[in-house]
């Protein structure tokens, strides 16, 4: 399918033109994990990418790969710089992780979502041990 005159997809893959040679890449992943598989057939060379950082695969993917075709075809450097930035990003992102997971949840605020419940299709149950 066409997108634009450097971008196609189809099947899964994305295909993209890198100053003439055919950039075929399809990530993927789940919960805590991403991959990129990447194909160049031009220059004979694949790879694939696997990373545990949750939404970073696109950019760093993609800068993985365009650092690698700057290296082969002996291009100018410009992806070093794109990968501090995303860097940078990824601590942030970690930093204000750790922030929000050691704030301390007062069990009074939960009060109200504790107790049983009745489904007509899924039963009945309990959430929690209500303290009233």
């Amino acid at each position: 399918m066409y997108i634009d005159d450097h971008n196609h997809y189809g099947l899964g893959w994305h295909i993209e033109d890198y100053h003439g040679l055919t950039v075929r890449h399809h990530p993927g992943g789940t919960v805590g994990f991403a991959s990129e598989l990447v194909v160049i057939p031009e220059l004979e060379v694949g790879f694939a990418l696997l990373t545990n950082q949750l939404d970073m695969v696109a950019p760093v993917g993609r800068m993985a790969t365009y650092r690698l075709l700057e290296i082969l075809t002996g291009r100018e450097q410009v992806y070093d710089q794109q990968i501090s930035k995303t860097i940078r990003t990824i601590d942030r992102q970690k930093f204000q992780l750790a922030l929000v997971t050691r704030k301390k949840v007062n069990p009074d605020d939960n009060d109200l979502y504790l107790g049983s419940y009745q489904n007509d299709i899924l039963g009945g149950g309990q959430l929690g041990s209500p303290r009233r």
